[in-house]
Order: C-alpha cells, then structure tokens, then sequence
C-alpha cells in the first residue's frame, strides 16, 4: 500500500483539486443547495476533482440536480441533490433510488477498460464507488446526506472504503470518469491508441480511453474558461466569433446539451452547413454521455429543410432549392407546430440570412429560449448572395439588437506553436492587404490574435513554384515523408485541396491523386460533404477533403495541395489570372468577393493541422495567392 506522502509525490497519480464550475457563472441552471455544496467543498477539502449541474443517466431534473467527486485515493462517489422532498418522505425510498442510481453509473464506469477489471467472467469497477443522495437539511442516515459531509474527507472515505488500503486513481482514470458523467467538459479525438505520442499534451493534458462505442480516442479536458463559457446559460440571442482551432464547436454542443438537461421538455436544435461537421457532432456524441437525451437534434440545414417538408408539410424533396427555402420560411411564419426551446449554429458565416431567418421563426417564445450563433469570419469559402453586413445583423428584418451580444475568443487549442504562428501570420498579412483593397471591413476582425497552440512541434514545410502537372506526384511524396520522418500513420493525416477539379484549366486534381495513391497501395477515404458517402467517423487511411468539406474537423497532419485554380478569378464567363495585389483595384464586387472566398480557403486548409503541416504550391511565384504563404 502506498501511503499519502508516496501518492503526492507520484505525477502520474495525482490529481489534485479543481472543481466544475470553478467560480459560479453570473447566468446558470445552478440551484442554492448546488452553490452551497460547492463552497463548502472549496473552503474544506485540498484534494479530489467535484463537478456539479451533471445529468449522466437523465434523471436530473429542475427538482433533483447530480454531481460527482473523484477523490485521490478513496474511489467516486456520485450524489442527487433534492431542493424539495423533505427528510421523512424521502427516507424510506432513499435506498431503493440509490441503488437504481448506482447500477446505472456503475454500467457508465465499467464499460471504460481503464476504471473496470473482470472477476469471474464480470466486469467490476477497480475502484470503490457509491451513490447517495442529499437534502437541504440537517438530518442524516446512511443514505440521505447534508451538505456538511463535505467538510470532511475522512466522512467521504469512510462511505466509501471499509478498509484501511488506499486505491489511487491516475489522471488518465479520472479522465475516464469525467468522459462518462461529465461529457459536457472533456473533448475526444479520434486518434488510434498505440500512435499517440507519449509527449503529446492537449487542452490541458490528454490521456487515452475508450469511448462508450469501445471506438479509440483521446480524451481532453476543457480549461477554466471554456468551462465557465458552457455554464453561462445567457437566454437569446448571442453570436460567438472565433479563430479555427478556438473549440467553437466543442463549446457548441457541451452548452447545448447543458441547456438541453435543465429543460427536458423542450427540443434542442444544433445545426450547421456541412455533412461533415453534423457527423463530427454525431461522432463525439457517440463517445460521450449525455445522458441519453432524446430532445437534441442534430443535422445539417438542408437535412431540416428536408424534415419539415417532410414530416410537417407532407412533401418529399429529393434536392433543395432556393425557391424551396424562400417558401419554406412563408410556412414557418404562418405556423409549422414545430418549435426548438433552443437552436446552435455552427460556421454560421457560411448561412444566407434567410436560413437563419428560417432557424430563428423555429425558436420557441419562451422567455428562457436561446439562439446561439457560432463562426469564423476568416472561414467564409463559399460564394453567397449576401453582399455587406454579416449574416446575423439582416435576420428578423433587421430587427434584433446585437450590441453587447458578439463575443470573441483568441484562445488556440488546436494547433502546435509552429503551425499557430505560421497561421497567425498569414492571417495577419492577408487581413491587412483586404481591407487595404477595401475587400473587408477591417473593424468586424478584431478577434485576430493567433493565440499559441498546447500541442508539439512536429513538422511545417512550405515548398512553391512547383508544377500543376507534377503536384499529385509531389503530394504523394508529402504523405511518404511525413510517414517516415515523422512518424505519422495514414490515418491521422489529411490532404486538403481548394477544388476536385476544375475542367476549365484541365485540373483533374482528385483523379490523379487516386490514381497514384491506389497505384502505391496507400490507403485514403474521401470526404466530400456534398457527394461522397464516407462520413469523418468512418474514415480509414488518408482523409482526402475539400476546403469546404473540412470545416469543423482538424488532423494530426495536414498537407495543403492542388492550389493552382485559385490564381483565376472567374466571373460572368471572363477568367482574370491575379498575378499582382494592385489588379484587385479593378475587379468588380463580385470578383472581389470571388478573390476573399479563394484567400479564406487556403487559410482555412492550413488552419485544420494540429501538429504537422506541409504545404505545397503549383501557384504562379509571387503571385497574391503565393505571397501569403510565406513563413512569416
């Protein structure tokens, strides 16, 4: 048995105290008994993880709140907090709802190979864990607690060892037991066990599990600040505007299941452009557990449109159409039946102002509704009739208020040093040169610091003037060198291109490269939201993705390739070949927007790269397009 002076002396053993939320958030579903639970904890116990406002088996509710506390060498315990029943009706069932409440955690716990071992052909958990319950009051049995139990540490240990041997829990096991009850602050990756460097750190520091699907992963914990952003439940309208890598769509989904468990009765709508991104959601909501909530929906717009028209108006649409979505909102207006107490909207720079027109006339009226917008100014790759303000200021009418309601983020979790200054950089450079052309409005990014990325420097390279005809050979080769120098598997890698083909140049970029590929028995999957049936989860060998099909996800590697169309701006059947900045001053509006689009989509290729990048340019030397791929 180690004793305590050995266990805190030991790194990979001890975790230390930190509690979720860390500081009460000025909006949230937090009850008095929640708050004075968690003060209690912080003036009184120095070690051991309490994470409070939890729904992990669904049965939390406005009435019955759940927590959790990991402790350093105790084991878990679990509690329902009950703002109303009283002492004497409640101690008679106590038991019995215990012990439904501890089977359905204990199954939650065992599933992970790291908090389980088998005895006799059973899983059992490693470690000692019970579940009680706990009232605003005085009274005490051996089921029922006051918040006074935590005061002290030897009452804690004593519900749940019998024994004097200690059972130290590492930091990879309780990573596994927040991934499980607490989903809403942990961030998977999809990463094979046995290729994840043992150096390799992530949003704080990420050790590797299982998810609840026996699918591999990598489990990071959200920091303070994301932590305190999920917990601010401010009800309305609100736009979140941050840098790739900045977790926008992690922060999405942990606060929309949030708001989901502390308002069971009303449904919760999460919804984005891109396939892709809807299956990342669907990925990550497969690894954790969110109590199996059934009031969230997740989906791309068009697959909604589909759904309404289908399940509400009663007609079949094999492909969307503008008309479709302009009539779809004359509906919304005089009524569907349908209604979301709360509606997320991922990369929305990429929505028409009359798709969130539709979303908004969906939200329901209550006063505790919430419409939440994330996005990336710097992301926007595709063309849209909208010309002028953002998306957001011409929904309604024009008619919702939005000052004091756009919040921004710097912060970079996904990136490696190297790459966040490379991007950081180009961004900056790119930023200045468009609104000096008058392309952008300089004011609307003011949310361009770069912030440094956690994870290692592993590799960037950028290699220009290479030829168009020999770039699919010189891909392949990028794929090899990273395998070989780095180390890296094909299936953390991607290979990012702004186009699959482009017959007017005779660029036939996604054909040649699959062809040497299959030639060299490398293994690839293509992900094009738009056409190709393989979603990310499926994915096996190198990711083959457009720029806009690749939004929302990110690679250990990345090689950024097949450039050499984006020199051309085309419109209204004339072609210009952008040789120099100062031919921008006699592009018309629509060329200018084309020009913005085609610079945002090599930034947001590169800005996919956790921690190996190589970029590789068939562009005309110097040329805009090239100057800004420089290493500054």
């Amino acid at each position: 048995m180690k004793s305590v002076e050995e266990i805190n002396n030991d790194p990979i053993l001890l975790i230390g105290s930190r509690t979720w939320p860390e500081d009460i958030p000025p909006k949230n579903n937090l009850t008095k008994v929640e708050k004075e639970l968690l003060s209690t904890f912080k003036r009184n116990i120095s070690s051991g993880w309490l994470a409070i406002g939890l729904d992990p088996v669904g049965l939390s509710n406005e009435q019955t709140k759940m927590g959790i506390l990991i402790t350093e060498t105790s084991g878990i315990l679990s509690f329902s907090i009950n703002t109303v029943v009283k002492y004497d009706d409640f101690k008679d069932s106590a038991k019995e709802y215990n012990k439904m409440v501890e089977m359905k955690i204990t199954e939650l716990l065992c599933d992970s190979p790291m908090l389980s071992k088998v005895i006799d052909g059973k899983k059992v958990l490693k470690y000692p864990y019970r579940h009680i319950s706990i009232l605003d009051s005085d009274m005490e049995n051996n089921d029922i607690y006051s918040i006074k139990l935590f005061k002290d540490m030897n009452r804690i240990r004593s519900l749940l060892c019998d024994c004097n041997e200690d059972f130290p829990i590492s930091y990879s096991e309780a990573l596994c037991v927040m991934d499980r009850l607490a989903p809403e602050y942990t961030v998977v990756k999809k990463e094979k066990i046995e290729e994840i460097s043992q150096n390799n750190i992530g949003l704080e520091n990420g050790d590797i599990s299982k998810s609840n699907t026996g699918n591999e992963h990598q489990i990071f914990l959200l920091d303070k600040y994301q932590t305190k952003f999920v917990n601010e439940m401010h009800m309305g309208h609100r736009v979140l505007l941050a840098n790739a890598g900045a977790g926008k769509s992690v922060l999405l989904l942990a606060k929309a299941y949030k708001y989901a468990s502390a308002h069971k009765d009303e449904r919760v709508l999460v919804t984005c452009f891109n396939n892709n991104l809807a299956d990342m959601y669907k990925f990550k909501n497969s690894c954790a557990n969110y109590g199996n909530n059934k009031n969230v929906y997740i989906m791309t717009f068009h697959h909604l449109v589909k759904k309404i028209y289908s399940e509400f108006l009663h007609q079949n649409i094999d492909n969307i159409t503008d008309d479709d979505i302009k009539n779809l909102l004359i509906y919304a207006k005089k009524g569907l039946n349908l209604s979301f107490g709360a509606i997320f909207i991922d990369e929305i720079q990429i929505f028409e102002p009359l798709w969130i027109d539709i979303c908004f006339s969906l939200l329901s009226k209550k006063y505790y509704n919430m419409f939440f917008m994330t996005g990336d100014l710097n992301q926007t790759v595709r063309q849209q009739s909208r010309k002028g303000d953002v998306p957001w200021k011409k929904i309604n009418e024009g008619k919702l208020n939005f000052a004091g309601r756009v919040m921004y983020m710097s912060n970079n979790y996904r990136n490696s040093a190297q790459i966040s200054k490379y991007l950081e950089g180009m961004l900056t450079y790119m930023n200045q040169h468009l609104s000096r052309y008058g392309i952008i409005n300089d004011n609307e990014y003011n949310y361009n610091v770069f912030c440094k990325g956690p994870f290692k420097d592993i590799f960037l390279r950028v290699e220009k003037a290479l030829s168009k005809d020999n770039i699919c050979k010189k891909t392949v080769e990028a794929i090899k060198n990273m395998r070989k120098e780095c180390g890296i598997s094909y299936s953390d890698m991607a290979v990012i291109f702004p186009f699959k083909e482009y017959k007017t140049l005779r660029y036939n970029f996604i054909d040649d490269l699959t062809s040497i590929l299959n030639q060299q028995g490398i293994p690839y999957s293509i992900i094009f939201s738009d056409t190709s049936k393989t979603r990310y989860s499926n994915t096996s060998g190198v990711v083959l993705t457009t720029v806009d099909s690749s939004l929302g996800l990110d690679f250990k590697a990345v090689v950024m390739t097949g450039l050499y169309p984006l020199e051309y701006v085309y419109s209204e059947g004339k072609s210009t070949k952008l040789i120099h900045w100062d031919q921008i001053r006699n592009l018309s509006p629509l060329e200018r927007e084309t020009v913005k689009l085609q610079f945002r989509k090599i930034y947001t290729g590169c800005s996919r790269a956790r921690e190996a990048l190589y970029v590789l340019s068939d562009l005309e030397p110097h040329c805009p397009f090239d100057d800004i791929l420089e290493i500054r």
